[in-house]
């Protein structure tokens, strides 16, 4: 078993798109990550939760291929408001070795890779328009709902990609924010559920458009929606 410390700067931390689930009361709450370190995490929350209070997580990190979650507990060390948004600033309690050696893998990968992209920085921005769009998206009229304000809601979306979404709501959800939905891709009845977490936000007359990524889906769903979108590409591409 590894045991963390309470030392601030003891790691390297790096910037990454983390998805975090807190076990709470039976209950899993998904949250996401700003910076990651081998000794702790920084986690965005809607809720503040108390110093000192130690939590059991479970987390994944997609950039690095971490996709195994993690289980381990983590304890709160300070609690930071900004823009409506709390922060909780954690080091990690206690984390199992053969997880902490998948842990440790993932987080190198990850320096590595931002000391490249420091690197590249300064001959260009190219490496950063890339990411943005790292996946081919396609226009599709579709239906989904959202679990966390009405199921009975149905919202519209313009476009997919394996990676995101662009959907219209009337409801303003900043960026950062982390929503559970259900969607299927016509012609197909079969139903997917996802988390989402909003990237951007712009007016679309009186409602908002929003930019999501897709964070957590079950795996067999994800290659269903990309075969179906790869589908879709090729089709289009043979009627021009």
């Amino acid at each position: 078993m590894m045991k963390g410390k309470k030392d601030k700067r003891d790691h390297t931390r790096v910037t990454t798109r983390a998805t975090v689930w807190i076990l709470k009361e039976g209950k899993r709450y998904c949250h996401i990550t700003g910076d990651i370190s081998l000794g702790g995490i920084k986690i965005t929350s809607p809720v503040p939760y108390e110093e000192g209070k130690i939590l059991d997580i479970e987390f994944f990190i997609p950039e690095s291929g971490l996709t195994k979650p993690v289980k381990c507990k983590i304890a709160v060390a300070k609690v930071t408001l900004k823009e409506n948004t709390y922060f909780l600033h954690c080091y990690f309690f206690d984390i199992p070795r053969k997880s902490y050696d998948r842990f440790c893998e993932a987080v190198n990968n990850l320096i590595i890779e931002a000391w490249f992209i420091e690197e590249t920085e300064s001959r260009g921005k190219e490496i950063f328009y890339h990411n943005k769009r790292a996946h081919q998206r396609v226009p599709l009229k579709m239906w989904i709902t959202s679990k966390d304000i009405d199921e009975n809601i149905y919202l519209p979306a313009e476009n997919i990609s394996v990676g995101g979404m662009y959907i219209i709501t009337p409801a303003r959800h900043e960026p950062g924010t982390v929503l559970e939905i259900v969607f299927n891709i016509p012609p197909h009845d079969k139903k997917i559920e996802a988390v989402i977490v909003v990237e951007n936000i712009r007016p679309e007359g009186n409602m908002f458009g929003l930019g999501v990524k897709l964070i957590d889906m079950d795996e067999k769903d994800r290659l269903f929606l990309e075969r179906s979108i790869t589908s879709d590409i090729t089709a289009r591409w043979f009627k021009k």
